[in-house]
């Protein structure tokens, strides 16, 4: 780690920060096959322990590339404080199911035992890199618990290769007409003659082989990379196999594996890569619709540059299937259909939607609505049944149930929001025509009602890119001035009026700000955050947390090792998901921020 700048001065503004500039380096050789490190993260600290997040002096730098090396950035602290002493950095491994131990940056970062992983999603592979053992079936198939010829850990695969052995490594993996995989590892033999090849059988509905692809022949004592090599599926394969072999042989010698990949690879146009939705359509504006990728999850075809991504809603039908006043259920069915512009329907990566039901008091443009409550049933990616993309056979249907007394002689209407990876979509209304009964469509009148129909919340505009929350769980506690007393209260407590104490989010001045306005919001998505002292507070995704480097982070994204700012900073355990159910919308006038349990949260909601 090297100082760059040591300027005392603040950014201005009457600023009582001091700033820091560090400039910190380090190298690393990857110790597993390229692909396999996600990145680094890196943490600047006070003493010798980077595990002590006591001593951090910003939270941990998230984020870096696989191929970084160098990093600079700053720390700070106030005027009114002793300058740090002793400040150090330290750099660990990201992989994909865990991290290295922290290594100062004193030295090169080569940790002296990395991590193995033991599995990858998208390798097909059963127990890639041997380190689950020799367990039953194709995972277990060659593993030996032998150190000494592993190329990381204690396992690795062994071949006899005293004969033309083949050996299969997984079961056969469906597959279609084009699918291409690609395979690779790391080989060595127990002498420099003995030689190994990586192999490829594709077979059709008979089971008889179709085709083969086998890669070239490694020799040597010494572990070496194999060099990756394609296998496509012809027209009438529908299942593909793996297997290792010996290909040149010798009288009681061996071939080890280890850390073995193989993926299959599709079409751009009809993925998603593990980089999420953004990078497979930003790769395949850039390199074109033909290009291949090694990594594919599911189809992806959504377009960032329409509605930023989101649904369009317009693709979407409800049918009336049940409305029965007897035992107060109702029944909606909700198809997906592609029109006929299929790449900016964005119509995968669904997530659930969000279904307001109304009573409508009489079928037509003129009636009255009575709120009954919301559902959220699951929404499926569109289909890819056949070659024509807006056929009506890639539609997909789902239907969303409701159980409500308020369910009497009238008909059904209601809001829809649609979301996907993205973002939500317009939330537009739909309402029940004249004459509809069981098996009618209702009428999508865009996002707003009839002027004849009454008492129903209009509809909006959606688009990717994400909104904001600033709603606390009923039950979480704010930091309030009752009688002149700094005490706390709960959030569904609260009234317009009531003095919160927090900090001004510009000027960062503690004080006591008014509530504005609350409201309850019901069937919202919560999340609850742990911090390392026990304190676990529930809020509803999207609400931001101002962290003590100064960044707003959403509580989803929150990290292990995170400092939250307030009156008690404290360090972040773990961020999941809770359930569905009510939250407090809080607004605060002119601070734009409060405090639950000395917790610092931004409050998104606009003044005015």
């Amino acid at each position: 780690m090297r100082k760059v700048d040591d300027d005392g001065g603040g950014s201005g503004g009457g600023s009582d920060a001091i700033y820091k500039w560090v400039d910190i380096n380090w190298t690393f050789t990857e110790p597993s096959p390229a692909g396999l490190v996600k990145g680094f993260e890196v943490v600047i600290y006070t003493g010798t322990d980077p595990t002590d997040t006591s001593k951090y002096l910003k939270s941990p730098e998230r984020g870096l590339l696989a191929t970084d090396r160098r990093l600079v950035t700053t720390y700070s602290y106030r005027t009114y404080t002793a300058a740090p002493t002793n400040v150090n950095a330290a750099v660990r491994v990201v992989y994909p199911d865990g991290k290295s131990a922290w290594v100062a940056t004193t030295s090169s970062l080569a940790p002296a035992t990395p991590p193995v992983t033991a599995y990858q999603s998208d390798n097909l592979i059963p127990n890639p890199t041997s380190e689950l053992g020799a367990v039953v079936g194709y995972a277990g198939q060659l593993v030996v618990n032998d150190a000494t010829n592993a190329y990381a850990g204690n396992y690795c695969r062994k071949l006899d290769a005293s004969a033309t052995n083949q050996t299969a490594l997984t079961p056969v993996i469906p597959c279609i007409y084009g699918d291409q995989f690609s395979f690779d590892g790391y080989v060595k033999g127990s002498n420099g003659t003995v030689a190994a090849q990586l192999v490829l059988k594709f077979y059709d509905a008979s089971g008889a082989t179709v085709g083969t692809s086998t890669s070239v022949a490694f020799a040597g004592a010494v572990y070496q990379t194999m060099t990756p090599f394609r296998g496509a599926a012809g027209s009438s394969a529908v299942g593909v196999q793996a297997f290792v072999q010996a290909s040149t042989t010798g009288a009681g010698q061996f071939l080890y594996f280890d850390n073995l990949s193989l993926r299959r690879a599709v079409k751009f146009n009809h993925m998603e890569t593990d980089g999420g939705f953004r990078a497979a359509n930003a790769l395949k504006n850039l390199l074109g619709t033909g290009t291949t990728a090694d990594r594919a999850f599911y189809v992806g075809n959504c377009d960032p540059n329409t509605l930023g991504g989101a649904p369009k809603i317009s693709c979407l039908t409800i049918t009336r299937r049940r409305w029965d006043t007897t035992l107060k259920i109702g029944r909606l069915e909700l198809s997906l259909t592609p029109s006929g512009a299929p790449t900016t329907d964005n119509l995968d990566g669904m997530r659930p939607a969000k279904i307001v039901w109304y009573r409508q008091s009489i079928p037509g443009t003129t009636a009255t609505l009575t709120l009954l409550d919301t559902t959220y049933p699951s929404m499926h990616d569109r289909l890819f049944a056949n070659t024509t993309d807006s056929n009506a056979a890639n539609t997909v249907t789902t239907t969303t149930t409701l159980i409500d007394g308020g369910i009497s002689t009238g008909c059904p209407a209601c809001l829809v929001t649609l979301y996907n990876a993205f973002g939500p979509s317009e939330t537009h209304c739909f309402y029940a025509a004249t004459g509809n009964g069981d098996g009618s469509a209702l009428v999508d009148n865009g996002q707003t009602w009839p002027a004849g129909i009454t008492g129903g919340s209009g509809g909006g505009a959606g688009g990717g890119g994400g909104g904001g929350g600033s709603c606390p769980a009923p039950w979480v506690l704010v930091d309030v001035i009752e009688a002149g007393v700094e005490t706390r209260k709960r959030a569904d407590a609260l009234v317009a009026g009531d003095l919160v104490v927090t900090y001004h989010a510009g000027t960062s001045t503690r004080g006591r700000w008014p509530i504005k306005a609350v409201s309850t919001v019901e069937g919202q998505e919560r999340w609850d955050v742990t911090f390392e002292d026990g304190l676990v507070l529930t809020d509803a995704v999207h609400h931001r947390f101002y962290l003590t480097d100064g960044r707003q982070v959403s509580i989803e994204d929150l990290q292990p090792g995170d400092i939250v700012a307030g009156d008690a900073p404290r360090v972040v355990v773990s961020a999941a998901y809770r359930d569905r159910g009510p939250v407090v919308a809080i607004t605060v006038d002119m601070a734009y921020s409060y405090q639950t349990s000395g917790v610092l949260q931004s409050n998104l909601k606009a003044e005015g």
